[in-house]
Protein backbone atom coordinates (compact mmCIF):
# COMPACT_ATOMS: atom_id res chain seq x y z
CA UNK A 1 0.00 0.00 0.00
CA UNK A 2 1.29 3.34 -0.89
CA UNK A 3 1.72 5.70 1.96
CA UNK A 4 2.26 9.53 1.63
CA UNK A 5 5.39 11.16 4.06
CA UNK A 6 4.47 14.68 3.03
CA UNK A 7 3.58 16.92 5.77
CA UNK A 8 1.18 18.73 3.50
CA UNK A 9 -2.55 18.78 4.51
CA UNK A 10 -4.35 17.23 1.43
CA UNK A 11 -7.95 17.73 0.94
CA UNK A 12 -10.58 15.93 3.04
CA UNK A 13 -13.70 14.76 2.10
CA UNK A 14 -16.99 15.30 4.42
CA UNK A 15 -18.53 18.78 6.47
CA UNK A 16 -15.91 20.54 7.97
CA UNK A 17 -15.06 20.91 11.93
CA UNK A 18 -14.32 24.39 11.87
CA UNK A 19 -17.59 26.86 11.42
CA UNK A 20 -17.40 30.73 10.70
CA UNK A 21 -17.74 32.14 14.45
CA UNK A 22 -18.39 35.61 13.05
CA UNK A 23 -20.88 34.25 10.47
CA UNK A 24 -22.73 32.30 13.09
CA UNK A 25 -23.17 35.37 15.20
CA UNK A 26 -25.01 37.03 12.49
CA UNK A 27 -27.30 34.46 11.87
CA UNK A 28 -28.50 34.13 15.46
CA UNK A 29 -28.76 37.79 15.43
CA UNK A 30 -31.26 37.70 13.11
CA UNK A 31 -33.07 34.58 13.62
CA UNK A 32 -32.28 32.94 17.08
CA UNK A 33 -34.97 30.14 15.98
CA UNK A 34 -32.70 28.26 13.84
CA UNK A 35 -32.13 24.96 14.74
CA UNK A 36 -28.52 23.16 14.96
CA UNK A 37 -29.15 21.34 12.13
CA UNK A 38 -30.28 24.26 10.01
CA UNK A 39 -26.84 26.00 10.91
CA UNK A 40 -25.13 23.13 10.18
CA UNK A 41 -25.99 22.68 6.74
CA UNK A 42 -25.83 26.69 6.16
CA UNK A 43 -22.34 27.16 7.34
CA UNK A 44 -21.29 23.60 6.44
CA UNK A 45 -19.29 22.21 9.17
CA UNK A 46 -20.55 19.54 11.85
CA UNK A 47 -23.43 20.08 13.88
CA UNK A 48 -21.22 19.09 17.10
CA UNK A 49 -18.75 22.26 15.66
CA UNK A 50 -22.28 24.46 15.91
CA UNK A 51 -22.83 23.02 19.39
CA UNK A 52 -19.31 23.87 20.49
CA UNK A 53 -19.85 27.44 19.08
CA UNK A 54 -22.89 28.18 20.75
CA UNK A 55 -21.62 27.30 24.04
CA UNK A 56 -18.16 29.27 23.98
CA UNK A 57 -20.61 32.38 22.73
CA UNK A 58 -22.94 31.95 26.25
CA UNK A 59 -25.70 31.39 24.53
CA UNK A 60 -28.59 28.79 26.15
CA UNK A 61 -31.33 27.27 23.67
CA UNK A 62 -34.84 28.44 25.61
CA UNK A 63 -38.69 27.72 24.69
CA UNK A 64 -40.72 30.97 24.29
CA UNK A 65 -44.16 31.18 26.78
CA UNK A 66 -47.06 30.96 24.73
CA UNK A 67 -49.35 34.10 24.53
CA UNK A 68 -52.75 34.61 24.02
CA UNK A 69 -52.15 37.39 21.59
CA UNK A 70 -48.72 39.03 19.82
CA UNK A 71 -49.15 42.40 20.85
CA UNK A 72 -48.50 45.24 17.97
CA UNK A 73 -46.68 48.39 18.32
CA UNK A 74 -50.19 49.87 19.42
CA UNK A 75 -50.91 47.52 21.84
CA UNK A 76 -47.51 48.14 23.82
CA UNK A 77 -47.85 52.02 23.39
CA UNK A 78 -51.53 51.65 25.23
CA UNK A 79 -49.64 49.07 28.04
CA UNK A 80 -47.09 51.77 28.72
CA UNK A 81 -48.96 54.79 28.50
CA UNK A 82 -51.93 53.01 30.88
CA UNK A 83 -49.33 51.50 33.62
CA UNK A 84 -47.57 54.99 33.62
CA UNK A 85 -51.38 56.32 34.37
CA UNK A 86 -52.19 53.84 36.77
CA UNK A 87 -48.37 54.07 38.66
CA UNK A 88 -49.13 58.27 38.86
CA UNK A 89 -52.50 57.74 40.71
CA UNK A 90 -51.08 55.50 43.08
CA UNK A 91 -48.23 57.75 43.82
CA UNK A 92 -50.61 60.15 45.18
CA UNK A 93 -52.98 58.54 47.12
CA UNK A 94 -53.89 54.96 47.91
CA UNK A 95 -55.18 54.28 44.34
CA UNK A 96 -54.87 50.07 44.09
CA UNK A 97 -56.82 50.18 47.47
CA UNK A 98 -59.62 51.64 46.24
CA UNK A 99 -60.22 49.17 43.31
CA UNK A 100 -62.63 46.63 43.35
CA UNK A 101 -62.06 44.11 40.36
CA UNK A 102 -64.14 41.47 38.97
CA UNK A 103 -63.42 38.24 36.82
CA UNK A 104 -65.33 34.86 35.89
CA UNK A 105 -64.36 31.23 36.32
CA UNK A 106 -65.48 27.83 35.53
CA UNK A 107 -65.77 26.08 38.34
CA UNK A 108 -65.57 22.13 38.14
CA UNK A 109 -67.05 20.18 40.44
CA UNK A 110 -64.39 17.65 40.87
CA UNK A 111 -60.82 18.98 40.02
CA UNK A 112 -58.39 16.38 39.34
CA UNK A 113 -54.79 16.66 39.42
CA UNK A 114 -51.95 14.10 38.93
CA UNK A 115 -49.85 13.41 42.09
CA UNK A 116 -46.05 12.22 42.42
CA UNK A 117 -45.73 8.73 44.04
CA UNK A 118 -43.38 7.23 46.25
CA UNK A 119 -42.50 3.65 44.72
CA UNK A 120 -39.10 1.87 43.99
CA UNK A 121 -37.10 2.77 41.11
CA UNK A 122 -37.70 0.08 39.11
CA UNK A 123 -41.27 0.33 39.67
CA UNK A 124 -43.59 1.92 37.48
CA UNK A 125 -46.30 4.51 39.11
CA UNK A 126 -49.84 3.98 39.01
CA UNK A 127 -51.72 5.35 35.91
CA UNK A 128 -53.93 7.95 36.20
CA UNK A 129 -57.14 8.90 33.75
CA UNK A 130 -57.50 11.87 32.45
CA UNK A 131 -60.47 14.35 33.29
CA UNK A 132 -64.17 13.96 31.30
CA UNK A 133 -63.94 15.89 28.30
CA UNK A 134 -67.41 17.93 29.56
CA UNK A 135 -66.97 17.99 33.24
CA UNK A 136 -70.30 19.01 35.43
CA UNK A 137 -69.08 23.36 36.22
CA UNK A 138 -70.46 25.98 37.19
CA UNK A 139 -69.95 29.56 35.87
CA UNK A 140 -68.22 31.62 38.81
CA UNK A 141 -68.81 35.67 38.31
CA UNK A 142 -66.88 37.39 41.28
CA UNK A 143 -66.11 40.77 42.60
CA UNK A 144 -63.49 41.55 45.58
CA UNK A 145 -60.76 44.01 46.44
CA UNK A 146 -57.34 43.77 48.33
CA UNK A 147 -59.39 42.83 51.80
CA UNK A 148 -62.12 39.88 50.49
CA UNK A 149 -64.40 39.07 48.14
CA UNK A 150 -67.75 41.16 48.33
CA UNK A 151 -69.81 39.67 45.98
CA UNK A 152 -70.35 36.86 44.07
CA UNK A 153 -73.17 34.36 41.54
CA UNK A 154 -72.78 31.20 40.29
CA UNK A 155 -74.72 30.80 37.04
CA UNK A 156 -75.46 27.19 35.50
CA UNK A 157 -73.61 25.77 32.56
CA UNK A 158 -75.97 27.08 29.78
CA UNK A 159 -75.96 30.58 30.95
CA UNK A 160 -74.42 33.15 28.38
CA UNK A 161 -73.38 36.51 30.76
CA UNK A 162 -74.29 38.92 27.93
CA UNK A 163 -74.47 42.20 28.53
CA UNK A 164 -78.36 42.39 29.77
CA UNK A 165 -76.65 39.95 32.72
CA UNK A 166 -73.74 41.54 33.35
CA UNK A 167 -75.76 44.60 34.03
CA UNK A 168 -78.01 43.04 37.10
CA UNK A 169 -74.71 42.47 38.86
CA UNK A 170 -73.51 46.33 39.69
CA UNK A 171 -76.92 46.71 41.33
CA UNK A 172 -76.34 43.39 43.74
CA UNK A 173 -72.65 44.56 44.14
CA UNK A 174 -73.83 48.07 45.28
CA UNK A 175 -76.13 46.42 47.91
CA UNK A 176 -73.48 44.12 49.28
CA UNK A 177 -70.71 47.75 49.90
CA UNK A 178 -73.07 48.89 51.92
CA UNK A 179 -73.21 46.12 54.52
CA UNK A 180 -70.00 45.16 53.81
CA UNK A 181 -67.71 48.38 52.64
CA UNK A 182 -70.31 51.15 53.85
CA UNK A 183 -66.81 53.50 54.60
CA UNK A 184 -66.16 53.14 50.60
CA UNK A 185 -67.40 56.53 48.90
CA UNK A 186 -65.87 56.12 45.49
CA UNK A 187 -66.04 52.87 43.22
CA UNK A 188 -63.12 52.44 40.90
CA UNK A 189 -63.67 49.03 38.67
CA UNK A 190 -60.87 47.17 36.94
CA UNK A 191 -62.57 44.43 34.50
CA UNK A 192 -60.80 42.97 31.32
CA UNK A 193 -62.15 44.48 27.43
CA UNK A 194 -64.22 41.48 26.81
CA UNK A 195 -67.56 42.26 25.56
CA UNK A 196 -70.36 42.26 27.80
CA UNK A 197 -67.71 44.37 29.76
CA UNK A 198 -67.23 47.32 27.46
CA UNK A 199 -71.01 47.36 25.17
CA UNK A 200 -72.69 50.72 25.28
CA UNK A 201 -75.33 49.06 27.84
CA UNK A 202 -72.95 48.51 30.07
CA UNK A 203 -71.13 51.56 29.57
CA UNK A 204 -74.21 53.37 30.27
CA UNK A 205 -74.92 51.11 33.15
CA UNK A 206 -71.95 52.67 34.99
CA UNK A 207 -71.88 55.74 34.02
CA UNK A 208 -75.27 56.00 36.15
CA UNK A 209 -73.59 54.33 38.65
CA UNK A 210 -70.94 57.20 38.73
CA UNK A 211 -68.30 54.54 39.00
CA UNK A 212 -64.72 55.60 38.01
CA UNK A 213 -63.91 52.97 34.95
CA UNK A 214 -59.80 52.04 35.29
CA UNK A 215 -58.25 51.49 31.87
CA UNK A 216 -57.08 48.29 30.82
CA UNK A 217 -54.88 47.85 28.22
CA UNK A 218 -56.17 45.31 25.26
CA UNK A 219 -54.70 41.39 25.29
CA UNK A 220 -53.28 41.95 28.90
CA UNK A 221 -54.75 39.08 30.96
CA UNK A 222 -51.27 39.54 33.12
CA UNK A 223 -52.51 42.59 34.23
CA UNK A 224 -55.76 40.66 35.30
CA UNK A 225 -55.66 40.39 39.36
CA UNK A 226 -57.88 38.05 39.56
CA UNK A 227 -55.98 35.33 37.29
CA UNK A 228 -52.72 35.69 39.36
CA UNK A 229 -54.34 36.85 43.45
CA UNK A 230 -57.69 34.89 43.32
CA UNK A 231 -58.23 32.09 41.08
CA UNK A 232 -54.93 29.98 42.09
CA UNK A 233 -55.51 29.99 45.72
CA UNK A 234 -59.19 29.40 44.79
CA UNK A 235 -58.28 26.26 42.58
CA UNK A 236 -55.66 25.10 45.36
CA UNK A 237 -58.27 25.63 47.89
CA UNK A 238 -61.03 23.23 46.22
CA UNK A 239 -58.50 19.82 45.66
Amino acid sequence: MHRTVSLQDHPKFGRSVESDFERLKVLIEDNPRLTTCELSAMLGCNQSTIDRDLHQMGTVNKLGTWVPHELSTDNMQQRVIICNFLLSKHDRYRFLQQIVTRDEKWVLYVNHTRKRQWINPEDMPEPESKNDLHPKKVMLSIWWDFQSVIYYELFPPNTTIDSQLYCTQPENLKVALKTKRPERRKVRLLHDNARPHTSKVTRNKLEQLDWELIPHPPYSPDLAPSDYHLFRSLRNHLL
